[in-house]
């Protein structure tokens, strides 16, 4: 999935989370991505892409379970 945005925010109690923006390049969903502070610094929206390991349950539903590597060479 290509890395499309990032985004900073603050939780209840003044603490602050990550977020980057996925995107699929099958049909162009977006979906968001929980990241520690260390991978929200390093990584370039519009310039890198991530492996993902998702689990698909027989009804075609799928969880995330957890990125596997940044900055691997986008598919399209």
């Amino acid at each position: 999935m290509l890395l499309v945005g990032k985004n900073r925010g603050i939780r209840g109690k003044g603490r602050p989370f990550y977020e980057a923006d996925l995107a699929t390049p099958f049909n162009n969903q977006t979906m968001k991505l929980r990241v520690d502070d260390a991978v929200f610094d390093r990584v370039e929206p519009n310039r890198e892409c991530v492996t993902l390991l998702i689990e698909r349950a027989p009804n075609g539903a799928a969880r995330l379970l957890r990125p596997l590597r940044w900055q691997v060479p986008c598919p399209w």
